[in-house]
C-alpha cells in the first residue's frame, strides 16, 4: 500500500492527510511484485532498456509502475523528484519515496512501451508495469494458465 507524505512529514501518515484531487490516484504496488512471488495476477516477461536485458513484471495488483532504483544507477537514469509517497512493505513498514522516471521506454517483444515508474526497492524484478499501463491496452485478453496476455494497440495484435 502507497500513501502520499503530508507536507510536513512521516510524523503522522494516518492522521490529517491533504485531500487529493478527484483524479489522483495513490501509488500502489501489490505484495507480489516486491516479494517477487508467482500469483495469477502476474505474467514475467523480458524486455530490454538501453538495449540491455531486463526483467519485466506486468501486474495487474499494481495500480503504477515501478523500476528498482538500482536499476535507475546501473543505467544512469534521468530522474524527477515528486511530491513525497510512502510505500508500505510486507512487515508493514513504511518507506518514503519521491523519485520517477518520467517517460521512460522499454521494448517488450519489439513493442516500445514508454510510461512513467516511481522508484522503489523491487529486487525481485527490475520493472513492474501496473494498471496504470494496462488500461491503456483495451481490451485485453489474458490466460494465466498458459501466462499470456494478447491486445491490440494501433491496429496491430500482440501477444506477450
Amino acid at each position: 500500500m502507497i500513501e502520499d507524505l503530508p507536507h510536513t512529514g512521516i510524523e503522522d501518515v494516518e492522521g490529517d492527510q491533504p485531500e487529493l484531487e478527484p483524479h489522483e490516484a495513490l501509488p500502489e504496488i501489490s505484495f507480489y511484485a516486491i516479494a517477487g512471488t508467482e500469483h495469477p495476477q502476474t505474467i514475467r516477461v523480458l524486455g530490454k532498456l538501453k538495449n540491455k536485458h531486463v526483467t519485466v513484471l506486468i501486474d495487474g495488483g499494481s495500480i503504477h509502475n515501478f523500476i528498482d532504483q538500482a536499476i535507475v544507477s546501473e543505467f544512469s537514469l534521468p530522474v524527477i523528484q515528486d511530491k513525497k509517497f510512502q510505500v508500505m512493505v510486507a512487515n508493514r513498514e513504511k518507506i518514503e519515496f519521491a523519485r520517477q522516471c518520467r517517460a521512460l521506454t522499454l521494448t517488450i517483444q519489439g513493442l516500445p512501451v514508454t510510461v512513467d515508474h516511481y522508484i522503489v526497492p523491487v529486487a525481485a524484478c527490475q520493472l513492474v508495469l501496473g494498471v496504470q499501463w494496462l488500461g491503456t491496452l483495451r481490451p485485453i485478453k489474458t490466460d494465466y494458465k498458459q501466462l499470456t496476455m494478447n491486445f491490440n494497440m494501433v491496429g496491430t495484435s500482440h501477444t506477450f
